[in-house]
């Protein structure tokens, strides 16, 4: 009846069943309440006690024997917010710690970290990985030569993730060549953060995205097969945003017509 809630609020499956039974039935003694669960008896008193001990359940001696009753279901309200409190405190713990943590795991590790993705769901998993907190705020990139790969292969769901990244403040400087399909609103650009150098498209003729941020290059490919790897390492990334930032030096000298119909 509400053993799903129970669960996400953070109790197990037999502590959930066994405050459901109390919950419903009212006062029980630990026999009754084997009759209405698969749960052994080794196991019940177990799981009673971790009851007991969170305050979600009551043990009283009547006469002798132990009975047991569940506590107010406001209880188990309080005790997901201290969960979740929890859950943010240990959260900020880490992120405070992780500029640290990355700069150790970095001095350890000789070898460049390279990851592999693969297929559109391996892809969501890496532009989302754009988004986390630790992720740098300022992304340079070449996008492949048709622009319309991206909504092809992720439908509404990158337009979503254009609009968090817009949100988080990030901003991107893109070397983008020319075509029908791609977006040529100056005000929509800026709404996403987005700074645009344009080539023609017999520039870049590949269906290869090439960008970096942070200590991290990626080479996202949407030819015949969508895959992607990233290589995590500082010197690598501030040669490749080096060359991007050369190359969009040289774009601004292109005259790019824009002579779409």
């Amino acid at each position: 009846m509400f053993r799903e809630s129970l669960e996400t609020s953070g109790l197990s499956h037999d502590e959930a069943e066994v405050y459901e039974i109390l919950l419903v039935n009212g006062q029980l003694g630990a026999g009754r309440i084997l009759t209405k669960t698969d749960i052994k008896r080794g196991l019940l008193y177990k799981t009673l006690g971790r009851l007991i001990k969170r305050g979600l359940v009551e043990e009283k001696i009547i006469r002798g024997r132990g009975v047991f009753s569940a506590a107010p279901p406001d209880e188990i309200y309080k005790a997901a917010e201290a969960a979740e409190a929890e859950a943010v405190r240990i959260k900020k713990s880490i992120f405070e710690s992780l500029p640290e943590m990355k700069a150790k795991y970095n001095l350890s590790h000789e070898r460049p970290v390279i990851r592999f993705y693969e297929g559109a769901d391996g892809l969501k998993k890496l532009y989302e990985e754009k988004l986390l907190p630790t992720a740098s705020k300022e992304f340079r990139f070449i996008r492949p030569l048709q622009a319309n790969v991206y909504q092809n292969i992720f439908g509404k769901w990158f337009g979503y993730f254009l609009s968090r990244r817009a949100e988080l403040g990030v901003k991107s400087f893109a070397i983008t060549p020319d075509d029908a399909d791609a977006n040529h609103d100056p005000a929509v650009d800026a709404g996403r953060g987005v700074a645009r150098t344009w080539i023609r498209p017999e520039d870049y003729s590949s269906q290869v995205e090439i960008n970096t941020h942070g200590d991290r290059t990626e080479m996202i490919s949407y030819g015949k097969e969508i895959f992607a790897f990233t290589i995590d390492d500082a010197f690598i990334a501030k040669a490749i945003k080096d060359l991007l930032i050369l190359a969009d030096r040289g774009a601004k000298t292109i005259t790019v017509k824009h002579d779409h119909k």
